[in-house]
């Protein structure tokens, strides 16, 4: 068993639990929902805050995939240190991921996680963390988030 399909496995367990989408919907619910989520990544946002900004990053189910993962007393983080340079964006693609298995058919089918399937997926979150970084306010909410998560996970 490999980190991939551990995050994996739980991913889809979090899908079914924050978004629109599992065994409880039809095929055509669960593809519409799923490539809705996808599209400008709307499934890594929770709405907006109290001056209009969008809440980059924070939706309820990256936290509850992040927590898990990396602040659980038996994170994978603590097995693979090595492997997570760029820890939150590759929760976030693995969440993407398992959505995107639903995209086709509207039916779970589950393909691997791999560098060959993701890598540009991953470069443009790259870039959108990247483009937050660049503006304070945005910059200034990822640090918050990080804090909650690290405070909320053990």
């Amino acid at each position: 068993m490999t980190w991939h399909s551990i995050i994996k496995g739980k991913a889809c367990e979090i899908l079914t639990q924050f978004y629109n989408i599992g065994k409880h919907h039809s095929d055509t619910e669960n593809q519409s929902e799923a490539q809705m989520l996808i599209r400008g990544a709307v499934f890594l946002r929770d709405g907006v805050d109290a001056e209009g900004s969008t809440n980059n990053m924070a939706h309820p189910a990256l936290a509850a995939l992040i927590t898990y993962f990396f602040y659980a007393p038996l994170s994978l983080s603590i097995t693979f240190p090595e492997v997570f340079s760029c820890k939150v964006l590759k929760v976030a693609l693995c969440l993407c991921a398992t959505l995107d298995e639903y995209t086709q058919t509207g039916t779970h089918q589950d393909r691997p996680f791999e560098y060959i399937g993701y890598s540009r997926v991953f470069t443009n979150f790259l870039d959108m963390q990247h483009q937050l970084d660049l503006v304070p306010k945005h910059a200034s909410k990822m640090k918050a988030l990080h804090i909650t998560w690290v405070t909320s996970g053990g």
